[in-house]
């Protein structure tokens, strides 16, 4: 007997790799070879009728008019392979890492340091003092990750505690610590 067919709307980011895996477990218990699963995969890019390209970064900046016609390239997974995603989970749920990545197109435990590199880089070509908010937007905008700013300022506090960064200002009570800003202390 098969129930409802499910639509998954995936992608290349951490977030849609780790909700896709994590699905496939929650699934399991149903018996995956009675479920009916297609995935709808966002397009890395595509070319408008004008000629212009789209890249996406994620769902969220894709018009809502067009979800129908992408919920028509969907690809109905087999079995086999819902099930290596669901054995796949479990391996990195027992890996118990803080950070999850995609590396190439494979969604792997990573040390929190992976992004650092990147982040530094982009530190680096700060002025001396400079305004944290702009330092995140330039690793988001620039690599373009599938992460959000708050990873970024996780690790921008990890530099501040490792003595590398300085707070010269508060942020306001209720707003976002990375509106601060930061001295680079030479290290």
């Amino acid at each position: 007997m098969r129930g409802e067919p499910i639509r998954v709307w995936g992608g290349r980011e951490p977030d849609a790799a780790c909700g896709l895996h994590w699905l496939a477990e929650q699934l399991r218990p149903l018996g995956l070879e009675r479920l009916e699963i297609t995935l709808v995969e966002l397009p890395e890019w595509e070319l408008r009728p004008d000629s212009t390209v789209v890249q996406y970064a994620g769902w969220g900046g894709v018009e809502p008019r067009r979800f129908q016609e992408m919920a028509l390239r969907g690809t109905k997974l087999p079995t086999n392979y819902v099930r290596s995603l669901a054995n796949r989970w479990k391996t990195l749920q027992q890996e118990n890492a803080t950070l999850r990545a995609v590396v190439n197109g494979k969604l792997v435990s990573a040390p929190d340091s992976l992004y650092d590199a990147w982040i530094l880089r982009e530190l680096d070509a700060q002025a001396d003092e400079f305004v944290e908010a702009q330092l995140i937007g330039q690793v988001l905008g620039t690599y373009q990750f599938g992460l959000g700013d708050g990873w970024i300022a996780l690790r921008i506090e990890q530099f501040i505690r490792d003595g590398r960064l300085t707070p010269v200002t508060e942020p306001e009570p209720d707003g976002p610590v990375y509106r601060r800003i930061l001295r680079k202390t030479g290290r």
